[in-house]
């Protein structure tokens, strides 16, 4: 079974950026998390322990977004690392970080980079 788990729009403040003012003001970023995962024993036992608990991918992402970074390749690329540590059922994961109102010229709603990494391929029968 081809199956996805999803954590969208996760807002959270931090302080990442190269400029010294964005290490001392903050911003508002915008997380989007795509993990792919066979969810079909989950589908068929209702057991926890058959899926991805979401609360631990929010969690590693909240505890990566507290360390201060220049770059959000740095922190894309270190919750994907951390991701795919975390279960051997997790078959790939896509993130997007976005940075609301960053500090550029002209009305920018946000700016973002988004990573993709494939953990191991799927087999599906």
């Amino acid at each position: 079974m081809i199956s996805e788990i999803h954590l969208n729009n996760i807002k959270i403040y931090a302080y990442h950026g190269c400029l010294p003012e964005e290490n001392l003001t903050g911003a508002w970023y915008v997380v989007n998390l795509r993990v792919e995962v066979d969810l079909t024993q989950a589908g068929k036992t209702d057991d926890l322990q058959h899926t991805i608990n979401y609360a631990d991918l929010s969690e590693i992402i909240h505890r990566r977004m507290k360390q201060k970074s220049n770059l959000l390749e740095k922190v894309c690329y270190d919750i994907l690392a951390e991701i795919k540590n975390y279960s051997d059922q997790i078959e790939g994961a896509e993130i997007q970080l976005a940075k609301l109102d960053p500090p550029m010229p002209g009305n920018i709603e946000s700016a973002s980079v988004k990573m993709y990494q494939k953990f191991k391929p799927k087999i599906h029968f």
